[in-house]
């Protein structure tokens, strides 16, 4: 079985999400050709958050990297205690790891 270092993948995914807003800006330029990679990274975002079948989870990543809301604001919209977030937010790091294709975002122990 692959034993997967859950925090460092949740991180990876993290730090590509937290980039979203920065690549959206950069593909919104005029054609050339870091646009396009940014328009190919903010397809493969988008992509694998619509491919995932779990609603909570798109709900969590939509919510707190794409829209950028607080944790608390969204743990609360939700109904869930921080605690209950925060494995919930994990939970949806790990999965959109392991769909999302344009990249290896898995990091193993």
């Amino acid at each position: 079985m692959i034993e997967i270092d859950s925090k460092a993948t949740a991180k990876k995914v993290k730090d590509l999400l937290k980039k979203y807003e920065h690549y959206d800006r950069i593909a919104k330029r005029s054609e050339n050709q870091m646009s396009r990679e940014a328009k190919v990274i903010i397809k493969a975002i988008n992509e694998t958050i619509e491919k995932m079948d779990n609603d909570l989870y798109k709900f969590i990543l939509i919510n707190r990297f794409i829209k950028k809301y607080k944790y608390t604001d969204v743990a609360k919209h939700i109904g869930l205690s921080n605690a209950q977030f925060f494995t919930r937010q994990n939970e949806a790091l790990i999965v959109f790891a392991e769909c999302y294709t344009l990249s290896n975002l898995i990091v193993g122990e």
